[in-house]
């Protein structure tokens, strides 16, 4: 038997053509998952949008109602000389006393207010490094306002003189009459901006983590 002549055909037919690609076809691009830039836009602009809303609403929100003013009365409590955790709750105690029924009612008589009334107007600041009480009183009037310091801070002496005995005057005192504060206590538009802009950057920005996903999976 000879060997086949190297020009004899093969049994297995022509060879496999690759296709042509196709016109305007492309593989994934360098941006793919990835959402483009005009999307980024638009992304941008809803979220100045939610920031702007969010601002604008708590500025009108927060300035509504009528003005409140405050006035506010300082005390010196001496506390015992002893360590600085048994001073701290001596001091909070005393001002746990300024704003009890017993101090408070005495002043809301004497100033022909009702009581309920009294006791949401009044609250009261411990001093951090020093031994001050700060009695403040708040009211849509600032004279108002400042006779009802004045009038809370002497009853919490009166019961202190009473209770404590001799030694209160030497260790409590008030250090100057009830005065008006500089300030409004409310509205604060600024602190309600504030606010607004916080919530408003939250938001914006799982607002843009969700657009910026759904972009993506186009």
């Amino acid at each position: 038997m000879t060997d086949a002549s190297p020009t004899e055909a093969s049994p297995r037919g022509p060879a496999p053509v690759a296709p042509l690609p196709q016109q305007g076809a492309r593989g994934p691009g360098p941006s793919a998952g990835r959402p483009r830039p005009a999307d980024w836009l638009w992304i941008a602009l809803a979220c100045l949008a939610i920031v702007t809303t969010a601002v604008v609403s708590a500025v009108v929100v927060g300035s509504r109602g009528a003005d409140v003013y405050g006035a506010r009365a300082d005390i010196l409590y001496v506390a015992p000389d002893a360590a600085l955790d048994v001073r701290q709750r001596s001091l909070a105690t005393q001002g746990e006393v300024a704003r009890s029924r017993a101090v408070l009612a005495a002043a809301a008589a004497q100033e022909g207010v009702p009581l309920d009334q009294l006791q949401d107007a009044v609250s009261v600041e411990t001093g951090v490094q020093d031994d001050l009480l700060h009695i403040t009183v708040s009211d849509e009037d600032r004279g108002v306002a400042r006779r009802l310091a004045q009038a809370v801070a002497t009853s919490y002496l009166g019961l202190a003189a009473r209770v404590e005995g001799a030694g209160a005057r030497s260790r409590i005192r008030l250090l100057s009459p009830a005065y008006a504060l500089d300030d409004r206590l409310s509205p604060k538009p600024l602190r309600a901006a504030a606010v607004g802009l916080l919530l408003g950057l939250v938001l914006a920005t799982g607002v843009a983590i969700l657009l910026a996903r759904r972009m993506a999976a186009r």
